[in-house]
């Protein structure tokens, strides 16, 4: 059977693009639940097929060892995409060697011309966990039952590729929201030499906006897509983890042991001897930083 004849069952179209019932996928072609690698790349592959046929004659997809780029509609600016991303992810499986992995099996790149089309695409997932990224972005690492990065074709291509590949690279830990998109913005800096330093940020803006409840919108992840607290959210995340990587051998432990429940305080305290507010207390000064996950 064709893969695109085995995933057309599990199909139904939303918001005019071909979308997966990987539920009942998994139930009808898998043991136990669990679709065996070479099924599931074929139900992917046909995926991919239904989406490019769902653009008409202009989309384009071309493969990859570890990545499938689909573009919608074809367009140059895509050229260097599939080279940029297996670059990225081997400065990443480097950089971040012991917190990163890489995928299984070709992850797919979709890359959307039409600003609309990106809207439409990812409006679907917009009830996923506090580890998707949803608001307002250049691009999102989808962290569901079929793992893929989204993004619209514009100029910041790489760096959002960067950005959004680090996501897909740390998706086996359960990381704090923060410290995911922490690790995001750095690596992005970092590998588009476009690094901002923690001291060109507002100071005056980030002590007038974080309070006792915004931090805890920090810390649950939800600041990360409230526009009000977005920009700050993101800074603040690159901040901490700047500082923490002045010792990798700390920040690896730290970040295989953290997780989003309690935003990494038990790990922070277990790895670091002191409770995880201090980190925040050269930024903003002494105050009530604790997590406190009862409020979330």
């Amino acid at each position: 059977m064709s893969p695109r004849d085995l995933v057309a069952p599990f199909l139904e179209t939303r918001l005019g693009w071909p979308r997966v019932d990987w539920a009942r996928a998994a139930v009808a072609t898998g043991a136990d639940g669990s679709i065996p690698l070479a099924t599931w790349n074929d139900l992917v592959v046909g995926w991919i097929e239904h989406v490019v046929d769902a653009k008409g004659q202009g989309g384009r997809w071309s493969r990859g060892a570890n990545f499938h780029l689909v573009e919608l509609p074809g367009d140059e600016r895509a050229h260097h995409a599939l080279r940029w991303a297996q670059e990225i992810q081997a400065f990443l499986l480097r950089y971040l060697d012991g917190i990163v992995e890489p995928h299984a099996s070709p992850l797919p790149l979709l890359l959307f011309v039409q600003q609309s089309d990106y809207i439409d695409w990812h409006a679907d997932f917009e009830s996923n966990d506090a580890g998707d990224e949803l608001a307002s972005s250049g691009g999102m690492f989808i962290n569901g039952p079929c793992p893929h990065i989204a993004a619209p074709l514009g100029l910041q291509l790489e760096s959002t590729l960067a950005h959004e590949l680090t996501h897909a690279v740390v998706r086996h830990l359960p990381l704090p929201a923060w410290l995911n998109e922490g690790f995001a913005v750095a690596m992005a800096g970092l590998w588009s030499r476009h690094v901002l330093r923690p001291s060109s940020y507002d100071l005056a803006d980030h002590r007038r906006l974080w309070n006792t409840a915004t931090i805890q919108r920090f810390w649950s992840g939800h600041a990360f897509r409230d526009h009000s607290l977005q920009m700050v959210a993101y800074q603040l995340a690159h901040v901490l983890v700047t500082r923490l990587a002045g010792n990798y051998d700390r920040l690896y432990r730290f970040a295989n042991a953290a997780t989003f429940a309690d935003a990494g305080a038990a790990a922070f305290a277990a790895t670091y001897g002191e409770p995880i507010s201090r980190l925040l207390v050269p930024m903003l000064g002494l105050g009530p930083w604790q997590p406190d996950p009862v409020t979330w």
